[in-house]
């Protein structure tokens, strides 16, 4: 069994569904501080939502590969 690739799946797995629940929150935790006035720089509803599509789609992918390493 491959151990070792559980505490990635685990990481993935939150990075993806931290995505999911608040988009807005992870924006301004990773990309915030790249602007002077965030607040003006603040990415529109369909960013989010294209964020949210990606964080579902990452634990879903997250979930099947976790499955398949650990079935072997």
């Amino acid at each position: 069994m491959h151990w070792f690739f559980i505490p990635f799946f685990i990481l993935f797995f939150g990075i993806s569904l931290c995505n999911v629940l608040a988009p807005e929150a992870t924006w301004r935790r990773t990309r915030a501080w790249q602007y002077r006035n965030p607040s003006a720089a603040e990415p529109s509803a369909a960013a989010f939502k294209m964020q949210r599509i990606g964080g579902a789609v990452g634990i879903v992918i997250g979930l099947v590969l976790l499955i398949v390493t650990l079935s072997k």
